[in-house]
């Protein structure tokens, strides 16, 4: 066990013993920032919630993305990115040792055009970002095998369901938190195997309830109490009402200390640590994920992954370390949407490819630095000086965690000479986040104001100036009295102000 105090925070933090083992094993010095500070640098590389409009810098179409107008890169669509009228090795640059790493990466994504969002396999599904092998969806984060969901965040293998958090295998859902394997539920948390639930907390294998929490395999219940058919449809007739349901979700919140909430919601787990895990085994503070072993640090992970450290959305993939969306990856450390990559490091946006280093959107290539070729032999030959260079100690492969260790240090921390000119290790700083910091999930995530972003030196993006329009239209408290004729009228939220349409399949 060491103590390592934050050079960002400037709190301390452990890093046991099997910690430094897994640094050794993938070569890598321990880290110098703490865990959550770790966390808030890679959350400001992703933008799941600003979306603009902007042209194609190749085609010249107009297409949606996650990075506004005012952006310095090339933004290409998502099928001229895919596609064989660019070639990003002709962005290649030589590694300068006279200048640091980041400052040479930081030259290289100016120059390499970025894809406008990351879609893959999708139809019909170009304002839900991150959306994989979807059809039909609109306004969604990170959907996988989804069809016809709205405003929905990692809802998986599901369909019909609308503003639905962390679901799968669910079907005309609305409004529910934690769900799996559902049919037609609204507003029901932790709720699994089960149909017809309205106003729901951890139910399992239930059909038909109402306010109901912590039963298992009941029917017709409402309020923990048994009731009768027409007692339970008599219910569901108050719910076509908006100030109904406004008194029920009142009601529930008020009487809801009265039933007792599980420790944690992990499901088939050995020895873990954290919250909605399942099927996994020698985690450490893990959370919503499922399939994992020998991980820590994990955050959204709904498929699969081992000795993997440091990571979120990084499905499928084993050794991989301090990394954003590396699905499918390999010994893979610091990369940000990588899939189906292979012994890399400091990579951007690469697919398909294997022993890279520092480079971005590069496809089905191997043996590339800064975006430029090599040979096998050269790229075996530049890498550790380049480590070197960048403060990484590479005798005979061994990490700086080894290195330490023989040295007898008492102490995890770098020494201040070393902390001087120390890159390698480390994530990409914030500060060469192609999104504002306002703009990425740092901000949900670890909150900062305008003030205390621009004190840290981390970029800000000013709100559009914008007036809002008065509502042309008041819906109707029951949905009986609301026609077709509401997609075309302009609505203000209640809450902000803001101006909103409801769509068709709404």
């Amino acid at each position: 066990m060491k103590i390592a105090n934050c050079q960002n925070c400037k709190q301390s933090y452990k890093i046991t013993d099997k910690d430094l083992a897994f640094y050794k094993k993938i070569a890598t010095p321990p880290p110098t920032f703490c865990p959550d500070c770790r966390r808030q640098r890679r959350f400001a590389f992703r933008n799941e919630r600003n979306l603009y409009l902007r042209k194609c810098d190749l085609t010249g179409e107009q297409i949606v993305t996650t990075y506004s107008p005012d952006k310095p890169f090339k933004v290409y669509s998502h099928d001229a990115w895919w596609g064989d009228k660019w070639d990003p090795l002709q962005y290649g640059q030589s590694y300068d040792f006279n200048k640091p790493f980041f400052e040479q990466y930081k030259e290289l994504q100016s120059k390499v055009p970025r894809m406008n969002m990351i879609v893959v396999n999708s139809e019909n599904s170009d304002y839900s970002p991150y959306c994989v092998n979807s059809k039909n969806c609109y306004m969604c984060v990170s959907s996988n095998y989804s069809e016809d969901v709205y405003y929905s965040y990692q809802t998986n293998l599901s369909r019909d369901c609308i503003d639905c958090f962390l679901c799968n295998n669910c079907e005309l859902c609305y409004e529910s938190l934690y769900g799996m394997n559902l049919y037609h539920c609204m507003w029901t948390v932790n709720c699994k195997e089960s149909s017809d639930l309205f106003f729901c907390r951890d139910c399992q294998g239930c059909q038909k309830c109402i306010g109901c929490a912590n039963l298992k395999n009941k029917q017709l219940y409402a309020f923990n109490k048994s009731v009768s058919e027409d007692e339970y449809n008599s219910l569901t007739k108050l719910f076509t009402d908006r100030k109904n349901i406004e008194k029920m979700r009142q009601s529930l919140s008020d009487s809801s200390l009265k039933f007792p909430y599980r420790e944690n919601y992990n499901i088939n787990c050995e020895n873990v640590t954290g919250d909605h895990l399942r099927d996994s085994k020698n985690c450490e503070f893990c959370f919503d994920a499922s399939g994992l072993e020998d991980c820590k640090y994990i955050y959204v992970l709904p498929k699969g992954g081992k000795d993997t450290c440091d990571a979120h959305y990084s499905q499928n993939s084993e050794l991989a370390y301090d990394c954003v969306s590396a699905v499918n990856d390999y010994n893979c450390k610091w990369v940000i949407h990588t899939w189906d990559v292979k012994n890399s490091m400091y990579c951007d946006e690469c697919y398909y490819s294997e022993n890279l280093f520092g480079c971005i959107g590069l496809k089905r290539k191997k043996y590339c630095i800064l975006n430029k070729q090599y040979t096998k032999e050269e790229y075996e030959e530049l890498v550790p000086r380049i480590i070197q260079h960048m403060g990484g100690t590479v005798r005979a492969r061994q990490s700086r965690a080894s290195a330490q260790d023989e040295r007898g240090s008492g102490s995890a921390s770098p020494s201040e000479s070393e902390l001087k000119n120390k890159q390698f290790g480390e994530f990409f700083p914030i500060e060469i986040s192609p999104f504002c910091y306002n703009e990425s999930m740092a901000l949900e995530n670890f909150p900062l104001t305008k003030e205390e972003a621009l004190k840290k030196n981390l970029k800000w993006k000013e709100k559009d100036s914008r007036e809002y329009k008065p509502a042309t239209y008041q819906p109707a408290d029951s949905i009986e009295n609301i026609g077709d004729g509401i997609i075309n009228e302009i609505l203000a939220c209640s809450g902000c102000g803001k101006n909103y349409r409801i769509i068709l399949q709404e």
